[in-house]
């Protein structure tokens, strides 16, 4: 977890990079959508449109824990935002790049801000908005979108130099702050943001047009002891 001291435009936050231990979950392969979250919120059958199919955004840290408290997880399961570290395993699936697809990142690959480039990679599209699920190639996980499009809640609060003050099995961040981490980058962002590792954070009422949230299911268990 986090980056190497190497890495192009590299964010103090970052480190020390270091190993997590995790128990499992599953994580949605795309983020929550406008419709998935009309249906939740309102309760009632609608027409799904285009549009509606492209993540939900403008919902605040606090607004997505009015989603998960309606939805009726199966016994034994619950659903939650991921944790910091759920987060960046599932992104990175299995890689030490930059980013899941290599040391680079092009705008056939993610949505971002294609304005910008990181490391060697060139200019591409500027989509100004965000784009619908599949639209990108998925990660080595089969989870898509996990570069850009939209920045995602994370359940932890955030704390610039937690790296270093952690546990290392099931890490769950501090427990107080004023702000929640978002991770991914989005549609609006430069490559640079949209890296495995790159920390972002937000007050937990910030509701804005590029950030959005998944969800997980983990299995309910007693904390592991830690090392």
């Amino acid at each position: 977890m986090g980056s190497p001291e190497s890495e192009e435009r590299r964010n103090s936050d970052e480190g020390p990079q270091h190993e997590v231990e995790l128990s499992g979950f599953w994580m949605g392969i795309y983020p929550i959508s406008q419709a998935e979250w009309n249906l939740t919120m309102s309760r009632t059958t609608q027409m799904v449109t285009a549009k509606d199919a492209t993540p939900v955004t403008l919902v605040s840290w606090k607004d997505t824990h009015d989603f998960l408290e309606r939805l009726d997880p199966p016994d034994g399961f619950l659903f939650s935002l991921p944790t910091e570290a759920e987060w960046e395993y599932a992104c990175r699936a299995g890689t030490a790049t930059p980013f899941s697809l290599g040391e680079t990142i092009d705008t056939d690959q993610s949505n971002y801000c294609g304005s910008f480039v990181y490391g060697d990679g060139i200019k591409g599209v500027y989509r100004r908005g965000t784009t619908p699920p599949g639209t990108f190639p998925a990660n080595g996980f089969g989870l898509f979108d996990m570069h850009g499009n939209v920045w995602e809640w994370c359940q932890d609060f955030y704390q610039e130099d937690i790296y270093g003050n952690e546990k290392r099995i099931n890490p769950t961040g501090p427990q107080k702050g004023r702000e929640r981490v978002v991770r991914g980058g989005s549609w609006s962002n430069s490559p640079t943001n949209a890296r495995s590792a790159m920390r972002g954070h937000h007050l937990e009422m910030t509701a804005r047009n590029n950030i959005g949230f998944r969800i997980i299911v983990r299995p309910v268990i007693r904390d592991l002891p830690e090392e």
